[in-house]
């Protein structure tokens, strides 16, 4: 159960360091004068490419963010991001990695959907969630998708469809046609 937690925390922090970094990092990249392409899309506002940004705390790193592109709309409220790996260094030393072909934040909804083969997985491989799009909602605190879905974890696989994680109640819900392999060792 602690595993499960661990893993679900994990994920959440990952989604919204990956939030927080496209706000941090569109600000900082526009201030120090980076590579910014006015586009013909008059919708556009910013649009940045070889995005690399990090954060660190204390002397620690605690992400590490790295995109294709990024494109920040006029009026702020919609950004999207080009091959998204971001990196999440968490205080427990698990390291975590997602990866993404696209992600959108929108701020003004408060979410931020990532598409595309999106991989999430522990970099100890005692954690690994697979789907194809993931959702979050900082309101309802709830990451969601209605496609299929591959976790991996020490001594289980489980697939299905569509999947909800509740982080404030820290349950983890996997919709329908579920199937679940437990090891010789997790039993």
């Amino acid at each position: 159960m602690k595993r499960k937690v661990k893993a679900v925390s994990g994920l959440f922090i990952v989604v919204c360091v990956l939030s927080l970094a496209v706000l941090v990092g569109l600000h900082y990249m526009n201030s120090k004068g980076l590579e910014v392409v006015v586009a013909e899309d008059r919708s556009v506002g910013v649009k940045m490419s070889g995005i690399h940004y990090s954060s660190t705390r204390d002397g620690k790193v605690e992400w590490v963010l790295d995109a294709k592109s990024a494109t920040a709309f006029k009026r702020g409220e919609r950004t999207l991001f080009d091959s998204v790996k971001l990196v999440f260094y968490a205080s427990d030393a698990t390291t975590y990695k997602l990866t993404a072909k696209e992600g959108t934040v929108d701020e003004k909804l408060g979410t931020v959907e990532v598409a595309g083969d999106v991989h999430v997985e522990s970099l100890d491989g005692t954690y690994s969630l697979k789907t194809e799009i993931l959702n979050y909602s900082s309101e309802m605190k709830r990451f969601e998708t209605d496609l299929p879905v591959e976790i991996l974890a020490s001594g289980m696989d489980v697939t299905g469809t569509g999947l909800m994680i509740d982080i404030d109640r820290g349950w983890l819900k996997v919709e329908s046609d579920v199937r679940a392999v437990l090891s010789d060792g997790a039993l």
